[in-house]
């Protein structure tokens, strides 16, 4: 794996901030639909893990990387670890079918079929890491995976998820899965640490994938 040049380590708290600021003036039918701010909504999914992983396993600082062409988004480094720091690319994951343009260029309320989630969401992470794979990285057994869920799930298993993504252990170094009010790690280093199950964030709905 290559190590990014120029990286500025920040705590997690402050990287969300920073983020968070940014985000503010710029309209949502530019900030999820452009390209060119997915570099701003990856440091904003890189903060949120930061913030939740120093909570729950041991403290970090997080360092977005500037090359757009490198393998890793994000690098986390954490004191006493056995390396410097983790790499991580990190991705969403949506119901089939939804695209982000057409629901700005088409405004209306958005129904959530919390079923659906709950019965193929499992697919739709697989199917994910699987696009992952095929892309071949050079040194992916390395690379850590944080997948970001973007679906209503309600009630969403994570035994059967941690079932059907366990398989891909050895393939990369650790894979976590986080929506807007849970974490957790399926597969992860002992160095690195893990989340057992959902871990449920402060202030937000217990149910995975309550809205």
């Amino acid at each position: 794996m290559r190590v990014a040049l120029d990286l500025v380590y920040l705590e997690p708290g402050e990287l969300l901030k920073k983020a968070r600021k940014a985000m503010a003036g710029i309209p949502g039918d530019r900030l999820f639909t452009q390209p060119k701010y997915r570099p701003l909504l990856e440091e904003w999914m890189a903060a949120w893990f930061g913030v939740e992983y120093a909570r729950v396993v041991a403290p970090c600082e997080v360092a977005t990387n500037p090359k757009v062409d490198h393998e890793a988004d994000f690098f986390l480094r954490r004191p006493g670890a056995s390396q410097p720091a983790y790499a991580f690319q990190s991705f969403e994951v949506m119901e089939p079918g939804r695209k982000r343009s057409h629901e700005y260029r088409n405004p209306r309320p958005r129904s959530y079929d919390f079923e659906r989630g709950r019965t193929e969401g499992v697919a739709w992470l697989e199917a994910g890491v699987q696009k992952k794979l095929a892309k071949r990285y050079a040194g992916a057994e390395a690379l850590n995976l944080l997948v970001y869920s973007n679906f209503a799930a309600a009630d969403f298993d994570f035994n059967e998820a941690k079932r059907v993504l366990l398989p891909h252990q050895g393939k990369f170094a650790s894979l976590w899965v986080m929506s807007h009010n849970v974490t957790a790690s399926v597969f992860s280093t002992p160095d690195l640490g893990s989340m057992q199950g959902w871990t449920p964030r402060p202030g937000t709905p217990q149910r995975v994938g309550q809205p």
